[in-house]
């Protein structure tokens, strides 16, 4: 916001710039003009101009320090002005205007200029009061945003490393059945090239050995089967954790960006 601002002399601005603060922007414009007049010189016509009373400064800041209200004023052309700057200043009893920038005088002229400066005062000051406020306001939301946000990561983050770790779960259960069936297909196997040197009775435990191990692969084959579905399950969930958290990065990101905007 742009304040413009009137001191009554150079040393009365030098010792009210003590309340601004670090960073601000200061535009000092000290004695300014305005045309009262024309003149004729050498056949064409030539502007009168006449210097206002005071010292004038333009400042931007986001917040206009309480200790410069009462310098505060809004000058009907201002000899500067500043592209997208909110204007928080109040009137200035013109001479030529007739009157303030903001109210009119009247029939008569009955009402002083500085009864109006006064009354025209305490408008902008409750004003300036609000707009800060609500800056503090939506600074205040911003940030519990940004926190609500950061905890809806927390809680993501957590999500998602629960569900890496049920597929490292389900990795684990699936490889001990494939331990289990390829070592009872190993048994199988030894066991049928056993008997093609055995005969009679020799044969028969090896045959029990065989068809143990034949029923404990076929066994294991529909498990293996549910642990490899449990596998895809949870790498589907986990795909989904990790997208999740990706989305809420993203809008911590963005309401950081938000924030920060607000701050500077």
């Amino acid at each position: 916001m742009i304040a413009y601002l009137k001191f009554a002399n150079e040393a009365a601005w030098q010792t009210a710039r003590a309340a601004l603060p670090e960073g601000v922007q200061i535009d000092v414009l000290g004695t300014v003009y305005h045309q009262t007049g024309t003149t004729v010189v050498d056949g064409l016509p030539v502007p009168v101009m006449t210097a206002r009373p005071g010292w004038h400064v333009n400042v931007i800041a986001d917040d206009i320090p309480a200790a410069l209200y009462p310098f505060l004023v809004n000058p009907t052309r201002p000899q500067r002005v500043y592209f997208g700057a909110q204007v928080l200043s109040m009137p200035e009893p013109l001479p030529e205007a007739g009157g303030t920038a903001m109210v009119e005088r009247g029939v008569g002229g009955a009402v002083s200029d500085g009864v109006i400066a006064r009354i025209e005062r305490a408008v902008l000051v409750s004003r300036l009061s609000t707009e800060q406020a609500s800056d503090g306001i939506a600074k205040l939301t911003a940030n519990l945003a940004l926190v609500d946000a950061r905890a809806l990561r927390g809680q993501r983050l957590a999500e998602r490393d629960a569900a890496i770790a049920a597929v490292l779960a389900a990795d684990n259960a699936r490889d001990a059945l494939v331990v289990q069936r390829d070592a009872q297909a190993a048994v199988r196997t030894q066991a049928i090239a056993q008997l093609a040197g055995l005969t009679g009775a020799a044969r028969l435990p090896v045959v029990a050995v065989r068809d143990a191990a034949t029923a404990e692969v076929a066994r294991l084959a529909p498990l293996l089967t549910d642990a490899n579905a449990v596998v895809v399950t949870a790498m589907t969930a986990r795909d989904a954790a990790t997208d999740a958290l990706t989305a809420v990065n993203v809008q911590v990101v963005a309401l950081r960006v938000a924030r920060d905007a607000l701050l500077n």
